[in-house]
């Protein structure tokens, strides 16, 4: 198994390990998913708001469209979906 062809996953790991400094419980390695939508999200603990989501979407439309939502994770489904619909308007 190689890594995007840079290399055997192993390698990859510990030079992703060295480079950083990370300490991680491990790196999940998947297949490609099939063609569709990209998504970019992220999460992190902010100290003034505790922690919030972000989600947009993904690839060369993250930059291009400047376009992503800042989210509470406590929103119930229906709120998410609204906010990620904002995209198709």
């Amino acid at each position: 198994m190689t890594g995007g062809g840079n290399g055997p996953v192993p390698d990859l790991r510990c030079a992703i390990l060295a480079a950083r400094g990370l300490k991680l419980d491990g790196i999940l390695v998947e297949k490609m998913a099939a063609r569709g939508v990209e998504m970019i999200l992220g999460a992190r603990r902010d100290p003034d708001w505790g922690v919030i989501l972000m989600a947009g979407l993904g690839g060369i439309w993250t930059e291009a469209l400047n376009d992503v939502r800042i989210l509470a994770p406590d929103l119930d489904e229906a709120a998410i979906i609204g906010e990620l619909l904002v995209f198709n308007k």
